[in-house]
């Protein structure tokens, strides 16, 4: 079998149905599509056990209790029988003839892991990743440098996603035990990531826009709790271990990323609580002893000047400062770009 797309469900009923299709609608046969369901209780569940009956043999569902994320997506990983895995949130969508086109590209290149574009449009016009240079001229595939994705892993957020991506199984690390991380909400992309670009041998990358993301506004990635600084710090711990044994030069920049992840939190903050709840959760954040070592150790030389700017105050104590500064900032990035202010609502 060519293909695993698995699919984690969790409380997404207006998309889920969307999803589904676009997978099962390929007119590809070489595959099977696994979906879980990790305790939802919005009717997502229903859909999941209709489309299993609409599709025997072709949809295999596991139905467990709430885990999370992480331990959704290991359960449908553990049982994958294809030669490759793709990854696809449930309110997110494959283009039409996306397992055709990832087919093609793999059978010129037989690499361990595909990358391909995403679009933030359901037209899949416009692209969503900016790797630097990473896409040009690579449509048919074009062999990338080890090093050259590690560092990307590194240095950026552009490649640590598990969506967007199509991964050999050998990769993938079936039956590893991730049972500690269970509940973990924001980074287990990254802990995954990590191990597969550490086991994988060859890559490459396509400009092919085959994946919609939709930010729908409720996704983990905007809410303001504690517990994702704790998850953050156990995912760039992890990251940091990795980039020590690849390339230990780098690690002042992951650092530094550490503190961009902090940044954000904070504009959350800012932007989500009442100004002296904001004060007090931004207090307890910079006080929190993984981001300490980060702006001890971090070089900020490759952080944009607008982010730079708060991180140093940030580290300095001076939330009153930062709070008034970037809540005039967002509101005139807000006005000028919507859709780009939205990620930190």
């Amino acid at each position: 079998m060519k293909f695993s797309v698995l699919v984690p469900v969790y409380n997404v009923k207006p998309y889920l149905a969307d999803c589904l299709d676009s997978i099962l609608n390929q007119g590809y046969e070489d595959m099977e599509l696994i979906v879980v369901n990790d305790g939802s209780t919005d009717g997502s569940e229903e859909i999941c056990r209709e489309y299993e009956k609409r599709f025997p043999g072709r949809l295999r569902l596991i139905e467990q209790r709430n885990r999370g994320l992480l331990l959704a997506r290991r359960a449908a990983i553990d049982v994958a029988q294809g030669d490759y895995l793709i990854f696809v949130d449930s309110d997110d969508a494959l283009r039409a003839d996306a397992l055709h086109v990832i087919e093609r590209l793999l059978s010129r290149t037989d690499v361990d892991v595909l990358l391909f574009q995403a679009s933030r449009s359901p037209l899949f016009d416009v692209p969503y990743f900016n790797h630097e240079g990473l896409y040009e001229d690579m449509v048919d595939g074009v062999f990338v440098p080890n090093e050259t994705m590690r560092k990307q892993l590194a240095l950026t957020h552009n490649v640590n996603s598990m969506w967007a991506k199509a991964v050999r199984r050998d990769c993938i690390g079936q039956g590893s035990d991730y049972e500690e991380y269970e509940g973990l909400q924001y980074g287990e992309d990254l802990l995954q990531m990590c191990p597969i670009f550490n086991k994988a041998r060859s890559f490459a990358i396509s400009s092919e826009i085959l994946y919609y993301y939709r930010d729908n506004g409720a996704s983990i990635s905007h809410h303001v709790s504690f517990s994702r600084l704790e998850d953050v710090s156990r995912a760039r711990s992890c990251l940091a271990s990795y980039v020590k044994k690849w390339n230990s030069a780098l690690l002042p920049f992951v650092y530094a990323n550490d503190c961009v992840e902090l940044f954000t939190y904070c504009l959350l903050c800012t932007n989500r609580l009442p100004r002296l709840d904001a004060v007090q959760e931004i207090g307890r954040a910079i006080e929190y002893d993984h981001f300490i070592h980060s702006f001890a150790n971090a070089n900020l030389a490759l952080i944009p000047f607008w982010k730079r700017i708060g991180i140093n105050w940030i580290a300095r104590g001076h939330i009153e400062r930062f709070i008034s500064l970037y809540s005039l900032v967002f509101h005139v990035l807000f006005r000028a770009m919507p859709k780009k202010a939205s990620r930190y609502l």
